[in-house]
């Protein structure tokens, strides 16, 4: 697992150095799992395992760096892991963009802490998957940036309590959108987010808003925006997988996961490839038969497991660590075993999937498709291709569903979060939980969703 730990401090204060060396020797003693990436005078980094992808950190000066993983980015079809320090120029140019830059010019799975040529600011960018935590909280006027709250709980230097609206919020299901975590004093970088530090203040900005991208009327063309999504999937494919000489893939047999095995093959450094199916005894979690088509298609070794969850134990589970957000460990437990002994078998560095597919093929919220194009485009006759559209991927859109659209489009209150008014009819949840709840509701909404409703304030 790959962590990182970054220090920054104001190098005439006594204190703040002082604490820095603490932190910094504390990492170091375990020298089996850390090691510095880079050291400046009131800058430290840390990290811990090995990215992801085999990719590794760069260094863009003795206090700027990119932790994790960095592919360029401007086309897909050049798409490359950045193996080296970018030139002297293009260094300067991320710095100076405070992250701007590497967000419109790279991608990966990265966290980037920069500081700024006069040495009085220092921003630290989250990239816009998110696939890499990042947490922010400050000890003695001492500001640190990591990845895994277990890290700073084993230095007990730092004191940690519980935050119990988050607790609240987390237990019921709902994501917290504003910053705050499950810890007092702990803010998380959310993604594509980038926080500046200036002079004892924080500033958050968000480089990367999806929002804004879907509103852009270049977006509006479906053909030009399927050619883009088809050509940036398989780009980024290829990219990763050519990091790989052996990947195991986890062919469910669904659409996702046979678009991935499609571009695995295609791609131009013919990394060895075997898929694995695990069905289930019941018939809808069987879908051996579209996984064998699509292993026929691309002339792939296919490994069929039942997934047999009556034969899983708890106590095979390793010990938890400590973690701001909880984990679905079952399926963990239930197919790691298995995975992992193919993976090793075959010598595979990475085992790919097609999680995330859902949200990006549209097979998730497609009922709200009719409401968002009214808020961009008002009601014009598309709106019932649109509506057509959804109807497909939701196997039961109605008239009256069209309506209701059509109704909330013009209307659009979206700071309402729907899964609160569901909360409150639940019997099992205490009241005063339900009412901290609706008093923080906002925190639970993806702040660009915020709209200016009539009377809201």
């Amino acid at each position: 697992m790959y962590r990182i730990f970054v220090l920054m401090w104001r190098e005439d204060d006594a204190t703040q150095h002082s604490a820095a060396k603490t932190i910094s020797s504390a990492l170091l003693s375990d020298s089996r799992a850390w090691h510095r990436v880079t050291i400046a005078p009131g800058f430290n980094a840390f990290e811990a395992g090995t990215p992801s992808f085999h990719g590794r950190s760069c260094v863009l000066r003795d206090d700027a760096a990119v932790l994790g993983n960095l592919f360029t980015g401007n086309c897909p079809d050049t798409f490359a892991l950045v193996h080296e320090r970018p030139d002297e120029a293009e260094c300067e140019r991320i710095i100076d963009s405070a992250g701007q830059r590497l967000v419109s010019g790279y991608w990966g799975q990265y966290v980037a802490v920069l500081r700024s040529r006069d040495g009085n600011a220092c921003h630290v960018l989250r990239d816009p998957s998110g696939a890499l935590p990042c947490y922010l909280t400050s000890h003695l006027g001492l500001h640190i940036v990591f990845s895994h709250v277990h890290d700073l709980a084993n230095l007990k230097l730092v004191p940690l309590t519980i935050n119990p609206n988050a607790l609240h919020a987390i237990a019921c299901g709902l994501q917290l959108h504003s910053g705050e975590t499950i810890a007092n004093g702990v803010i998380e970088v959310q993604a594509g987010q980038c926080i500046s530090l200036r002079n004892g203040r924080s500033e958050a900005r968000r480089l990367w808003d999806p929002v804004e991208i879907a509103g852009k009327p270049s977006l509006r063309n479906m053909q030009q925006v399927m050619s883009q999504l088809r050509q940036t999937v398989i780009g980024s494919i290829h990219a990763l997988s050519s990091c790989h000489q052996s990947i195991v893939h986890l062919l469910s047999g669904g659409v996702d996961s046979s678009i991935v095995a499609s571009c695995l093959k295609s791609s131009p450094t013919r990394a060895d490839l075997v898929c694995i199916n695990r069905y289930t005894v019941a018939a809808e979690g069987d879908e051996r038969r579209y996984a064998r088509l699509t292993a026929q298609h691309i002339s792939c070794e296919l490994l069929e497991q039942p997934a047999e969850g009556h034969n899983v134990r708890l106590s095979q589970a390793p010990p938890v660590r400590l973690t701001m957000l909880p984990a679905f460990y079952f399926a963990e437990l239930s197919n790691g075993a298995f995975e992992q002994s193919i993976a090793v078998g075959r010598e595979a560095t990475a085992i790919f999937q097609g999680g995330g597919g859902d949200g990006a093929f549209l097979q998730n919220g497609a009922e709200y498709a009719v409401r968002d194009y009214i808020f961009l485009n008002g009601i014009r006759p598309g709106v019932i291709a649109v509506a057509h559209d959804a109807a497909k991927i939701t196997k039961g859109f109605t008239v009256s569903q069209l309506i209701d659209g059509i109704r909330a489009g013009k209307k659009l209150p979206r700071w309402t979060h729907p899964l609160i008014a569901q909360l409150q009819e639940n019997e099992f949840i205490n009241p005063e939980v339900l009412r901290s709840l609706k008093e923080h509701e906002r925190d639970y909404i993806y702040p660009p969703l915020l709209v200016s409703c009539p009377g809201d304030s």
